[in-house]
């Protein structure tokens, strides 16, 4: 894992809003987090904060338009450092403080719907994981 810090500058925006003008015309690359009406967050990396901001406010084959934005952090991050252990730290630290997250990925608790939970329930994929399953199935203690 990195020492990398993360430094989170926030506003207060909506689905609609610009956000080239906050972020401005260099160093979009980072990690932000979408804060929403309903008070649950998502977690995300970037190469290009602009577009993808645009991609989340306006839908994208991932998931439809999230109309109810309502707050962007981000933290710049030099190219020198990985984005993926980073993500991951904060989606972890995000569920620590007890936040509810859209993330799908290293989130079991995700609020968006996967095409699995169709056909097993989020708690038997949680049983799974968690692998008590086997311990239940062969009475292991």
């Amino acid at each position: 894992m990195t020492a990398f810090s993360l430094n989170f500058k926030r506003w207060e925006i909506g689905s609609n809003s610009p956000v080239a003008p906050l972020v401005g015309t260099r160093f979009r690359r980072g990690i932000y987090i979408l804060e929403f009406t309903n008070g649950e967050r998502y977690v995300g990396l970037t190469e290009n904060i602009v577009q993808r901001f645009r991609t989340h406010a306006h839908g994208s084959k991932h998931h439809p338009a999230w109309t109810d934005i309502s707050a962007l952090r981000f933290a710049r991050v030099p190219k020198k450092e990985a984005l993926s252990p980073l993500e991951k730290a904060m989606i972890a630290e995000q569920l620590n403080e007890q936040q509810r997250l859209r993330n799908r990925t290293f989130n079991f608790d995700s609020s968006e719907h996967r095409p699995l939970d169709l056909t097993i329930s989020v708690d038997e994929q949680k049983h799974w994981i968690q692998e008590t399953w086997v311990r239940e199935a062969y009475n292991f203690s």
